[in-house]
Order: structure tokens, then sequence, then C-alpha cells
């Protein structure tokens, strides 16, 4: 990724985190995955995945994070939440927590 996605990447977690511990303290999740999820999930717009692939940066992305995951021993729990976050972040479709 170039220094402007890695950074937009840390700040979605950073934010985030922040809107959680705020307005939702109820939740539980694991914040191991949630930050992975942040920080690759704009991966697919690297120049060495967009310009190589016809498939749409979510989904190429989510295939190389996941693979990613796995590749320096995450389990494959984690690589598949991952994985699905980052196909779904622009899912125009998805109604929020809970709804």
């Amino acid at each position: 990724m170039n220094e402007q996605t890695f950074n937009h990447s840390n700040r979605v977690y950073i934010y985030g985190t922040a809107l959680v511990k705020t307005h939702f303290p109820q939740w539980s999740y694991d914040n191991e995955t949630y930050y992975l999820a942040c920080l690759l999930h704009d991966i697919g717009t690297a120049e060495a995945f967009l310009a190589t692939t016809k498939m749409s940066f979510e989904f190429k992305g989510a295939i190389v994070a996941r693979d990613i995951i796995l590749q320096n021993g995450g389990v494959e729990d984690q690589a598949d939440s991952v994985c699905d976050a980052i196909i779904r972040h622009q899912d125009i479709f998805v109604k929020g927590y809970g709804a």
C-alpha cells in the first residue's frame, strides 16, 4: 500500500475504536481481528493488485488479505472474518449492527 492508504487504514482503526468506546461500550469483539480488517481493508487498491486483476479491489484485496494472514500464522477463522469484512466494506445494503 502507498503511504496515504496505510495512514487511512490506521485512522479507520483509531476512529472506529474511539466510536465503539464512546457510543457502543457493550460491544464485544476481537480487537486484533478488527485491527487486521482495518489495516488491510484497502490493500486491493495497491498498484500490484489493482493493475493485475479484473476483480473489484474489495474482492481481490479480501483474497490477498486472507492469504497474508494465513501465511503469517493467523488462524483460518480470523483470516475468513477479515476476508468477509473486506468484501463487504462498501456493501450499501448492510444496515449495521443489530439491524
